[in-house]
């Protein structure tokens, strides 16, 4: 979970979330969020496994 403010799109936050998610092996196999104008950019960033820190 993350808050932030109201104009912030929740695409902007997930990169921090996933890192977060991946130091703890938290991972999730599907990640729902309400993206509002997804781009073609955004989606393939999303499918691509991230480096371990």
């Amino acid at each position: 979970m993350a808050t932030t403010a109201s104009t912030v799109p929740d695409t902007k936050a997930l990169d921090g979330i996933h890192q977060q998610l991946q130091r703890r092996d938290l991972l999730p196999d599907e990640h729902y969020l309400d993206s509002g104008y997804p781009s073609a950019d955004l989606i393939v960033a999303s499918a691509r496994p991230t480096a371990s820190p």
